[in-house]
This record gives structure tokens, C-alpha cells and sequence, in this order.
């Protein structure tokens, strides 16, 4: 990091500093409510997808990253050559391949739109002090991490400032892992349901689990799959074609998806058809038996794998 970047991440991080005290609060008395640790959070969850089907409603649980927070960057004034590097470094880690600034500006607004429509959303503001993560990150040179989470932090600081967020629940951005000893209690409660990763592994395990009601298993690319060419990725090939395959009725569909800053467009576009859409992200590693997140070291997956 020169020291250009180093002072912009500086000021970008003071712009909407607030402690974490002062934004839990914030959080109790601006939002529609606060469900964050897990088992009350995965109870609610569960509560509440039950009466959204009872009630042929529809529904999105989106997370908010360090990944979503370098997209969130490009919805901004492009004022600094880092915004635009640090969502290619995101954007390249689940597509190789990267896409122009245009393009680009242009996929994170649908990720901002996944957001703001989410009725409810993940945040990792309150496990850990995330104010330090952003001062090791800046001290360690580590743009890509600063300013995913300066941003990821200033969106939800900002809407909760504008009273933006008075119907949406705030849970954790965990709550995908705190979830899954829960897995089989979410699978039961829908009348179809759609799942949505690139861990297509797991298709004969929720193929049993689900039977008749496993309307449709949609790959795509894993996240670290490196196409020969552009025309290969997940962008060029699977995007429109699975945001197609999902604009139709969804009315009592869960549509359960893993497919990084993509799968926040696809809980959007699900939920737009009827769907219950739960962005479940690295649980479908957890799984797989697969250790690919550093959060993993908190939780013992070994009696949930099915792989």
C-alpha cells in the first residue's frame, strides 16, 4: 500500500466511524429489529420463513462481507484507483476473469438493489470489533480488506442513519453456519425448492433429502474455477441464464443459494418471483467438509458434513 492508499483508506474509515457499542444501539432503535446470536436468530429465521410460505409471501436473507463492502465501493464516486482495483480482487476471486469499470458499476447496483429489497439482513459488526480488523488491515498494506469492510460497514452505518432499514431485521452475517444443525428443519418447510452452488457435489444429498420436492439443482461455477477465456466464466455464461431460469412463479419455492457477490443478485431476482431466497454463501462448503473461511475455526462441522 503507498502512501496515497494508505491516507485515502485512512479517511475513508473516518467518514462514518462509530464504535461498535454506538452502532448496536443504533441497531435496536432504527431497524425492525435485532436477531443476532444464534439460537434465537436461527429460531426466527426458521419462524418466519414458515409463515411467509403459510402466507404465500415472499422473502430474502442477504449477508453483507468484506466482498459485498468492495462492491458497494463502485456504487460510489470512483475517487480513488483502489475502489476499483479492490473489486476486481473480489469480482476476479469468483469470476478469474474481471469486467470493465462500467460493467462493473453496473453489477454492484443490482447487488446494492439485493440489499436494500432483503427483508432481512446479515451484518458482522457485532462479533467482533471490526473497527480493529480495518486498522490492522490499513496498517498491514491490505487495501482489498480495509476497504471491503470500511464499506461494508459505512452501508449499513449509513442506512440505518437515514432510517432506511425501520422494517428489515438485522441478524448476523454468520447466521448461514449458525444454521446448520437447523439444515433439515429449513429443507421441510418449503413446497419446492431450488438450490443454488458450485459445490454440485451435494446434488444426490439434497436430492434424498428433498425427494419430489427438489425442483431444480442449478450449478455454477466454484468459487477459484479459472476458465481458459471470459467467455467461460460465471459472469458470461451462467448470470443472465440463471436470472432467467429463476423469473418465474417461485410462490413457496425456498430458494437456498451459495454463489458469492452473484448469489446476492439471485436471492434478489428469486425473491422479485415469490421465493423465499436465504443466501446460505460457505455453508455449502461447510457441508462438503471443506474449511474455506477463516470464521470456520469457531465452529465444529464434523456431524454436519454429508460429504
Amino acid at each position: 500500500m503507498d502512501r496515497d492508499t494508505f491516507a485515502f483508506c485512512v479517511s475513508e474509515h473516518k467518514k462514518e466511524f462509530i464504535t461498535n457499542p454506538e452502532l448496536r444501539k443504533l441497531a435496536e432503535h432504527t431497524s425492525g429489529g435485532l436477531l443476532y446470536d444464534p439460537p434465537l436468530s436461527v429460531d426466527s429465521l426458521i419462524s418466519i420463513v414458515e409463515k411467509k410460505i403459510s402466507d404465500n409471501k415472499s422473502f430474502s436473507l442477504v449477508r453483507i462481507g468484506n466482498g459485498e463492502g468492495n462492491a458497494f465501493g463502485m456504487t460510489k464516486p470512483l475517487t480513488h484507483k483502489s475502489i476499483y482495483e479492490t473489486f476486481c480482487a473480489e469480482f476476479g476471486s469468483q469470476n478469474y476473469h474481471i469486467i470493465d469499470e462500467v460493467s462493473g458499476i453496473n453489477f454492484c447496483k443490482k447487488i446494492i438493489d439485493a440489499l436494500d429489497d432483503a427483508d432481512m439482513i446479515g451484518v458482522r459488526c457485532f462479533r467482533f470489533d471490526e473497527n480493529e480488523f480495518i486498522d490492522r488491515s490499513i496498517a498491514n498494506g491490505d487495501t482489498y480488506a480495509a476497504l471491503g469492510l470500511i464499506y461494508s460497514r459505512e452501508y449499513f452505518v449509513g442506512r440505518l442513519r437515514a432510517k432506511a432499514l425501520c422494517q428489515k431485521i438485522i441478524t448476523s452475517a454468520w447466521i448461514h453456519l449458525d444454521i446448520i444443525s437447523r439444515l433439515d428443519d429449513l429443507l421441510a418447510l418449503g413446497k419446492s425448492t431450488i438450490i443454488i452452488t458450485g459445490r454440485s457435489e451435494l446434488r444426490e444429498g439434497f436430492a434424498s433429502r428433498l425427494g419430489g420436492r427438489l425442483s431444480a439443482f442449478i450449478d455454477v461455477p466454484v468459487q477459484g474455477y479459472r476458465p481458459d477465456d471470459f467467455e467461460q466464466t460465471h459472469y458470461a455464461t451462467r448470470f443472465n441464464e440463471v436470472c432467467n431460469q429463476l423469473s418465474t412463479d417461485l410462490s413457496g419455492c425456498v430458494v437456498l443459494v451459495g454463489a458469492g457477490l452473484f448469489g446476492k443478485i439471485y436471492c434478489h431476482v428469486a425473491k422479485q418471483h415469490g421465493a423465499i431466497a436465504i443466501d446460505l454463501g460457505s455453508m455449502f462448503d461447510a457441508l462438503c467438509g471443506l474449511h474455506t473461511r477463516p470464521v470456520f475455526a469457531y465452529y465444529d462441522f464434523d456431524k454436519y458434513k454429508w460429504l
